[in-house]
């Protein structure tokens, strides 16, 4: 962390926006779930099981993929908005420990 107050007022800035950013997250994963399970059945359909299962391992990869790294950018927002000693964030959650 930054010790210069006008940088420490930036980085708390930019870690409030990011908070802010990704406060709809679990609403887009949704959207983004079933967009992939909609490819994956019309891929089924069109080209056949094989490429339509092939797809299925690929988007549940993907997905979970994408929840592990939102997840993980999440909490490092907030331990560092908690380092920061931002008062104005609007979800306040406990960070768990890096694993």
């Amino acid at each position: 962390m930054p010790r210069d107050p006008r940088e420490r007022e930036a980085v708390r800035g930019l870690v409030a926006r990011r908070l802010r950013a990704t406060r709809h997250r679990r609403a887009a994963l949704l959207v983004l779930f079933l967009l992939c399970a909609a490819i994956t059945a019309l891929t089924a359909v069109a080209s056949g099981a094989g490429e339509g299962v092939g797809f299925a391992v690929f988007s549940v990869a993907f997905l979970a993929w994408v929840a592990w790294y939102g997840a993980r950018n999440r909490r490092r927002l907030l331990r560092m908005d908690a380092e920061l000693g931002t008062s104005d964030s609007e979800v306040r959650e406990v960070p768990s420990a890096p694993r």
